[in-house]
């Protein structure tokens, strides 16, 4: 595989006066020998083509050292101690590489000095504020005063380069520096290009192979019949009329391999990194956007700027050296993800540093690593103290849990149903504003412990058909002096869901580590107030706030809120109303008008002391409220009220999922598909997984809401799993799909284990009453409403779908009655 992810969220190369700079890094090997006249040159651009022909690291017979990369494969940008170790001055170049090969490397060398990147990006890639492209260009430089200033509230994904554009551009530079004799063929360089635009238009998480690139070079360099189009350069001296051996077939293959390997990891690669910030995005989930580096940093300078200003301070380079020597703490560094109308900074906690020892660079412990022990402890408080969390939410189960509860009290207390008052409130930018020295007093009185006690264990869970063995390290803490058996402990862990823990082993570390309350406190004040940021070449400090992306944030958030709701909001805590908190979002719902308007009149006053400040612009109710003269925005026209993705019904509190507002509904951005040549057994997993995805016990309970809900619950993850289902086939090459039968196959599996999914939410607190006749009518109802649209591709599936909902009719009398409720199409703007 490829090692796409290095290509994204990298750094531009600048000039002295501070532009943008087109063109290959100057580390890459054709800028640092450039010259094709010098032999050494040429011969040590040779070695790192086919390092396998000079016995260097490569990635075809070599093992990766894990200490060195966390990246499944090595960087070969910089090879220079491993050449020097292997006394790589000299001359010698091998048999294969000689003569045709060396010469097609020196002009390669001799068109990469020719390459005018910077105009080839202008003319490929034009922004489009930009005046139109000029007859001559002599700088490889673009100013950013050349770009004209950005609109207020206009989406920074519109500012990015179309696929199709970069693609061009990457294939116009690949044309231009690579010699033709390379190819062999025109139908080899059509196929490579080909993989090249499919590359680039990859998602965020899927990957191309090397072996899938030479599938399509293969036929035309070693089939007999085209053997008039064999490439030159890889014919061995003098063999030129000779018929080809089953060895030299397979040494040329390596050489091929070796080459295609390095236009791909070593050109192509470095090539975008060098003129594109490529990321994704806060809504487009899985699309993958190209910024052109010189528009990035127009549309990223004012946030930076602004975080420098109000979040951070600048330490000199010798201060900042020194406080790094002095801990195990490094530092973290922030990357910038575009949202709707602006740009969200990430601060990246888990990259992990770089030493030198004994000659080796190695990695060191990333800063989320250092700070586990401290992130293990504050959980065994959580578990000891859950009333210092207050509403908290850590997750979807526990928000269903207080809804069921508040549920059941209004049913056992009042004999008629009462309105319910729902406000809604966020705090504005929770973990940059957060008071720190405050965080630091509320911590420290919640370690009561001189000493603490983290438990390590293993557990390895039994691998799916065709599958791995899935193997996770954890840890749990505990007081020093409290001994607990591993065995309870495991049996703890599978109280806490049996189902999740099937086929798993736990394997205990014997050795514990105990770590005193001091230690831990000091290392916690070292990472929340000495939070070293690294942005380009100058180092900060964070002033205000926690560092997002810690492993600490959210624990540290939800005990800081906590301590403000039983101090403002004490209120809250009434058997009248539910208050519920996930982060920085508040849901208060109530039975009592005055209560839900005192929420909204304290939280909107703002609270300096614990750094809250709330946004009347995001607040929302359903009822008419009042705060500080301006109206809250409150839901009309529906009695469905959105918070954290779900849909809460006012009056029963039912929930379903909020798929509706989504922005830019389109399915395809939300899919990683494999194209591998298991592209079936691939297509069944990721069927099964887009129905197991969406299912939760709070969807499913029919104590909790009504059957119709319920049956609405799964019908809707029906369709959108057809939809994706749809749109992964539709992802395959015409050679790669699967045939009707095994798509038959796929769906009546997605059906039958739909049902054991939703009965396999159902325990001592959950019932659902729904039967596998119903499931299965639902799932053929939903996948045949989507597939009809497509009816070309499906003929034998929709069929197949026809007779199952025919085959379930006689059981599902009262369901069929009611599938109108359903809705035909309950996803309009989905776009599929």
């Amino acid at each position: 595989m490829f090692v796409r992810s290095r290509m994204f969220y990298s750094k531009p190369a600048y000039n002295a006066r501070g532009e943008v700079v087109f063109g290959l890094r100057h580390i890459h090997v054709l800028n640092r020998f450039p010259n094709p006249s010098d032999r050494a040159h040429a011969i040590h651009v040779l070695r790192y083509i086919f390092p396998r022909q000079f016995n260097l690291h490569n990635v075809f017979t070599s093992t990766v050292d894990r200490k060195e990369t966390i990246q499944p494969l090595k960087d070969y940008t910089l090879r220079e101690n491993e050449i020097a170790l292997q006394g790589g001055k000299g001359s010698f170049i091998p048999k294969r590489l000689k003569g045709k090969a060396f010469e097609l490397v020196k002009r390669m060398m001799r068109l990469h000095r020719r390459c005018s990147y910077h105009a080839l990006i202008e003319y490929y890639c034009p922004f489009v504020s930009q005046a139109p492209f000029p007859s001559s260009i002599s700088s490889g430089t673009t100013s950013s005063s050349d770009l004209s200033p950005l609109k207020p509230k206009e989406s920074f994904t519109d500012f990015a380069s179309s696929t199709g554009e970069v693609s061009a551009f990457a294939r116009a530079v690949i044309l231009n520096v690579v010699p033709t004799e390379f190819w062999g063929s025109e139908e080899n360089k059509k196929g490579f290009m080909r993989n090249v635009d499919r590359f680039v238009n990859l998602r965020r998480y899927e990957t191309l192979s090397l072996h899938e690139v030479m599938q399509g070079m293969k036929a035309s360099f070693f089939s007999p019949a085209h053997r008039l189009t064999d490439p030159a350069w890889l014919c061995p001296p003098n063999t030129k009329d000779r018929n080809l051996s089953q060895s030299d077939s397979l040494k040329r293959t390596q050489i091929l391999s070796e080459f295609v390997y390095y236009l791909f990891d070593s050109l192509l690669i470095p090539l975008l990194r060098s003129h594109f910030y490529v990321t994704e995005s806060n809504i487009h989930r899985n699309r993958v956007f190209y910024f052109r580096h010189d528009v990035w940093k127009k549309l990223s300078e004012p946030t930076i700027n602004k975080l420098k200003v109000e979040m951070f301070v600048e330490l000199k380079s010798d201060q900042a050296k020194r406080i790094l020597d002095s801990r195990k703490l490094g530092f973290s560094t922030v990357r910038l993800l575009p949202k709707e109308t602006g740009i969200r900074p990430i601060m990246n906690l888990r990259k992990r540093g770089m030493v030198v020892e004994r000659g080796r660079t190695i990695l060191t412990q990333s800063i989320n690593s250092v700070m586990t022990p401290v992130f293990n402890v504050l959980s065994f408080e959580k578990t000891r103290k859950p009333t210092a969390l207050g509403s908290s939410l850590f997750n979807v189960r526990e928000m269903y849990l207080k809804l069921k509860a508040f549920q059941k009290h209004l049913l056992s207390t009042y004999k008629t149903p009462l309105k319910l008052f729902f406000a809604k409130v966020d705090i504005q930018a929770c973990f940059d504003t957060i008071p720190q020295k405050e965080l630091l007093k509320v911590v420290n009185a919640l370690l009561t412990e001189d000493e603490y006690r983290i438990h390590k264990y293993a557990e390895v869970k039994a691998p799916a058909p065709a599958g791995k063995i899935a193997k996770k390290f954890v840890a749990k803490g505990g007081s020093a002096d409290g001994f607990e058996r591993f065995g309870d402990l495991v049996r703890e862990e599978c109280n806490h869901g049996l189902r999740r823990r099937r086929g798993t082993i736990w394997v205990e570390d014997v050795v514990q580590a105990y770590k005193e309350r001091d230690q831990l406190m000091g290392l916690l004040e070292e990472h929340v107030l000495v939070n070293i940021i690294k942005i380009g070449k100058k180092f900060f400090r964070q002033k205000s706030g926690i560092p997002q992306g810690s492993i600490l944030s959210t624990i540290l958030c939800n005990f800081f809120y906590g301590d403000l709701e039983r101090k403002k909001l004490p209120f809250a805590s009434a058997p009248t109303g539910v208050l519920l908190r996930l982060i920085d979002d508040f849901l208060f719902i109530t039975t009592d008008r005055s209560h839900a308007q005192q929420f909204f009149q304290i939280m909107h006053q703002g609270h300096p002391e614990y750094g809250a400040s709330v946004s009347i612009d995001k607040s929302l109710s359903n009822f008419e409220v009042m705060v500080n003269g301006r109206k809250i925005n409150r839901i009309v026209d529906t009695k469905e009220f959105p918070y954290c993705g779900n849909l809460i019904h006012t009056r029963t509190l039912d929930i379903r999922r909020d798929r509706e507002r989504k922005i830019e509904n389109i399915v395809d951005d939300t899919l990683t598909v494999e194209y591998s040549r298991n592209a079936g057994r691939s297509l069944h997993k990721k069927a099964v997984s887009a129905f197991k995805f969406q299912a939760h016990a709070m969807f499913f309970d029919t104590d909790f809401n009504d059957l119709q809900t319920v049956l609405k619950n799964i019908y809707h993850n029906f369709i959108e799993a057809a939809m994706k289902f749809h749109r992964s086939v539709k992802a395959l090459s015409s050679n790669r799909r699967p045939s009707q039968n095994l798509l038959i196959k796929i769906v009546d599996d997605v059906l039958e284990f739909a049902f054991v999914i939703v009965k396999s939410c159902q325990d001592s607190k959950v019932k659902c009453v729904v039967t596998r006749a119903q499931v299965k009518w639902l799932g053929a109802q939903a996948f045949k409403t989507v597939l009809a649209r497509k009816q070309t591709s499906y003929r034998a599936l929709i069929k197949w779908l026809e007779d199952t909902t025919q085959g379930e009719k006689k059981k599902v009398r009262g369901l069929v009655s009611r599938a109108s409720c359903l809705g035909v199409d309950p996803f309009p703007s989905f776009r599929y």
